[in-house]
């Protein structure tokens, strides 16, 4: 896995770490003051085994230790607020967004709203066939439909990191930046039609990717052949661009689409390449750099037991607490070299890390922080604490 301390000192040697610039800031829902950050535990929710037995629906999975409370099922599985069939499309970049290392450096990752979570579960829950809600373990179904929910969110949003490795692929290659250019002068200026291809494409990803056996294990052929009935009635009420996706469900379609974006992300605009199937050639160029699963945040009411299994919390640390510790550690400011409400540190060996001025630091940053300094979060926490 490639090192994010490197990655950032990419970007800032070639000017491309273009940390919360106020035009990038308005594309990204922030968190209420109202609302916690809680690292999502993917272990617990997609287990590496096998479920151990299976009852008599195909939803009916055990061997894991992940529980709904009844409230929780009950809130899932509530025909009432979700007529059977429900299509409105998922609230793309509401319910879920991907925050880039180009423009968030330690606070990248895929955030997950719970409300939308369990918004997008009972949309799912309402193409499930009435068959498959009988009285035996309606928890286990409404695990299930939550499972599948989470899945469609966070394949959606992994493609945006996948798009984002591209870039940096390219970028070592080219020694240029890459993906600050596609952003502005494609993707966002794309928005609203039908020629922002990448998320229509994102959309298509997820719709192939939720029958995975990761995913499809875990959630049974009824409720993943649910999920996919789902998305596929939505894409048709979705914005433009990301009803995109009606038309990429057969792989030579979306493979064909997927090397128009490839050479917008190389140009940086409208390609100019004639012959983008040459993009055919070099495989797996947009596979995930990192391990997403460790970088998923789910957003919830402070207070409020989430519905995910999350890493246990750890306590909030105040940015001057953090600041001192890696002094000690014999890093040092590099002076002038903060960009918009951040600063950053170099440490042994050239490597750096980057401060938010707030007062508090973010799971996300403390996590990456941690890792530059070879050490989890916890024991950071406790040893600048």
């Amino acid at each position: 896995m490639p090192d994010l301390a490197r990655i950032l000192d990419l970007l800032d040697r070639d000017d491309a770490l273009e940390l919360h610039e106020p035009l990038e800031e308005e594309m990204w829902p922030e968190i209420d003051e109202g609302e916690e950050v809680l690292e999502v535990d993917y272990g617990r929710l997609f287990p590496t085994g096998r479920p151990t037995d299976r009852g008599q629906q195909d939803f009916e999975v055990f061997g894991d230790e992940w529980d709904l409370t009844e409230d929780q099922a009950s809130a899932v599985l509530d025909r009432d607020s979700t007529p059977m069939g429900q299509a409105e499309p998922p609230e793309w970049d509401v319910w879920a967004w991907y925050q880039p290392i180009h423009f968030f450096g330690p606070d990248w990752g895929i955030f997950v709203k719970e409300a939308g979570l369990v918004e997008c579960a009972r949309r799912i829950a309402s193409f499930v066939p009435p068959v498959a809600t009988g009285w035996r373990g309606p928890s286990l179904l409404a695990k299930a439909v939550v499972r599948s929910a989470f899945a469609a969110l966070f394949l959606h949003e992994q493609y945006h990191h996948k798009t984002e490795s591209l870039a940096l692929r390219m970028h070592v290659v080219e020694r240029r930046p890459i993906y600050p250019a596609y952003h502005r002068n494609v993707y966002r200026t794309t928005a609203g039609t039908k020629d922002q291809i990448e998320e229509g494409l994102a959309n298509a990803d997820s719709w192939y990717r939720i029958g995975d056996d990761t995913y499809k294990k875990w959630t049974g052929k009824i409720v993943t052949g649910s999920a996919r009935r789902y998305l596929e009635h939505s894409f048709a009420f979705a914005p433009p661009g990301y009803a995109n996706a009606t038309r990429l469900l057969l792989k030579p379609d979306f493979e064909d689409e997927q090397q128009r974006l490839f050479t917008e992300v190389q140009e940086g605009l409208s390609p100019k390449r004639h012959t983008p199937s040459e993009f055919g050639i070099a495989t797996h160029l947009n596979h995930s750099l990192f391990r997403v699963t460790q970088r998923i945040w789910t957003v919830v009411p402070i207070g409020t037991r989430t519905i995910l299994p999350t890493h246990p919390a750890v306590a909030p640390l105040a940015t001057k607490k953090l600041e001192r510790f890696i002094k000690r550690e014999g890093w040092k400011e590099v002076p002038g070299a903060g960009k918009g409400s951040h600063r950053k540190f170099r440490g042994p060996y050239g490597r750096m890390v980057v401060l938010p001025d707030s007062k508090d630091v973010s799971l996300t940053v403390l996590r990456s922080t941690a890792e530059s300094l070879g050490l989890s979060m916890h024991e950071l926490s406790a040893l600048a604490a």
